[in-house]
This record gives C-alpha cells, structure tokens and sequence, in this order.
C-alpha cells in the first residue's frame, strides 16, 4: 500500500455567487453575456433572461402561491412568518430547483428592489452551486 503524506491545504476562499458588470451602452456588455453563456455546457440548467420577464415571472408566481395559500387556509388564517411559508423564498427555492445558472440582461430597474433583494438573497445564499450574472448600463440599482 502506497501512503500519501501530501495534504490539501486548506482554503478559506470564499466562491463567488454571481458577476455584476456595468458600462455605458454599446460597450458589449450583452456580447460577452452571449459568449459567456454559450461556453457553459448544455448540461448545466441554465437561462438567460431579460430582467423584466424575470421579475414578471416571480410576481406570477408569488401570486400564484398567495392564491394557492389563500384557497387552502382562507382570510382567517394565523400569519405564519417562517421562511418555509415566506411566498418570495418559495419562489426562490422554485427557480432554483429549475435553474442554476441565472443571467440577466438590462438590469436596471429599481421599482422591484424589495422582491429582487429577497429573491437573489433565498437564491444564493442557501443554495450550493447557484450563481447569478447582472449586466447593465447603470451602476445606481
């Protein structure tokens, strides 16, 4: 039997959950998210989208649970705070059971902060492997 006195060292490097990318318009910002996401391999779940259908997307959704929520419990339910009943994190946990590459394009607007906060925060921070890429032509989101 062979020993191997070799041990890894240990890393206390953080791994990066997603990539921001700003500049003025017509700088390529849109060109290196084409190439970036065509070098990712067919087999990674993975989706492009345009901010706006993103966020229409979650707003469906989370209506949609609030009226799923609603038809089994009623009006006259006892609020329940926990994550697990948070509608935003069940969305979030959703989407990443879909997907585990997200880009957005043209991610600009700031009238879905709140929502978009929630979500990115469900989405990256309590699952692994889950990586989010923002490109947009302003730097005040």
């Amino acid at each position: 039997m062979i020993e191997s006195h070799f041990t890894p060292p240990e890393s206390n490097m953080r791994v990066p959950r997603g990539l921001f990318l700003h500049g003025p318009v017509g700088t390529g910002k849109s060109m290196l998210m084409d190439s970036f996401f065509e070098m990712i391999p067919e087999y990674v779940c993975k989706k492009r989208v345009h901010f706006h259908s993103f966020m229409q997307d979650v707003h469906s959704r989370i209506h949609r649970l609030k009226q799923e929520d609603l038809a089994k419990n009623g009006r006259n339910f006892q609020i329940d705070t926990t994550l697990e009943r948070n509608p935003i994190y069940r969305v979030a946990i959703q989407i990443s059971s879909e997907v585990s590459l997200l880009c957005f394009d043209e991610f600009h607007d700031i009238t879905y902060k709140p929502i978009c906060f929630k979500t990115t925060y469900a989405l990256c921070t309590n699952h692994m492997g889950f990586f989010m890429c923002y490109f947009t032509n302003s730097l005040h989101v």
